[in-house]
């Protein structure tokens, strides 16, 4: 799943993707992905932070 942040100009921001593990786990992943110049669409580079 990716969920879009917004400004109130409705530019991309940030987005988020998260992604649960299968059957029998019970792991989540949260990858975000900061936009540094919406209209060039360049990312700044952010760490993945792997949450339970």
């Amino acid at each position: 799943m990716s969920v879009l942040y917004f400004d109130q100009q409705k530019r991309l921001q940030a987005y988020d993707d998260i992604t649960v593990g299968g059957t029998g786990q019970s792991q989540v992943n949260l990858e975000r992905h900061v936009v540094r110049d919406p209209k060039a669409g360049e990312l700044a580079p952010v760490t993945p932070t792997p949450t339970r």
